[in-house]
């Protein structure tokens, strides 16, 4: 008998871990203009937005000669609730999980909430001679790249402006797992 799978996330993550293994060769884009650390976090991302990764930073690279790199792609929910906690000294959710509240905010989603929790979404900086640069904010010509290609870009978001953020447009692949409520 044959099980039909509704789910095709469970598909994409079993093909990507088994990409990560060396158990798949893909006939994927090989990033120019990458770090390693680059590299290394690409290949935490779905499958849905790899190939876009690669394409914005070959491209940014190309178009302005500047190097970017990504320092966040994928995130465990509990390394997600880390850093949703920073600057929450008064949040419920932290206080009762016991959180550490310490720094400032520097995401708006618990975990579950965020692409970053999926593999959608990643954080880039510009890399310089001295290292990356964490106080680099995009432009608007380095973020139309990255929308070209389909990606959405967190400076346009008018609540919780960041710069940094680029992922998958549309909604959560967790939609319906975790409650409105819970991701507000």
């Amino acid at each position: 008998m044959m099980i039909e799978i509704k789910d095709m996330n469970i598909q994409e993550n079993i093909q990507r871990i088994k990409s990560m293994m060396g158990l798949i060769k893909e006939d994927a884009l090989i990033c120019k203009h990458c770090d390693e650390r680059t590299k290394k976090n690409i290949e935490t991302l779905s499958p849905k937005i790899k190939d876009k990764a690669i394409q914005f930073i070959d491209n940014v690279f190309i178009k302005f000669n500047k190097t970017l790199t990504i320092t966040d792609a994928f995130r465990s929910l509990e390394d997600q609730n880390k850093l949703y906690c920073q600057g929450r000294g008064k949040d419920e959710f932290c206080v009762k999980n016991k959180i550490p509240t310490t720094g400032s905010k520097v995401t708006r989603k618990k975990g579950g909430c965020s692409k970053h929790n999926y593999g959608e979404a990643f954080d880039v900086y510009f890399t310089t001679s001295n290292g990356i640069d964490l106080g680099s904010t995009m432009t608007e010509e380095i973020a139309k790249i990255a929308e070209n290609l389909g990606l959405e870009w967190g400076g346009r978001w008018p609540e919780f402006v960041d710069s940094p953020h680029f992922q998958l447009p549309g909604k959560l692949p967790s939609d319906g797992v975790f409650t409105d409520n819970f991701c507000k």
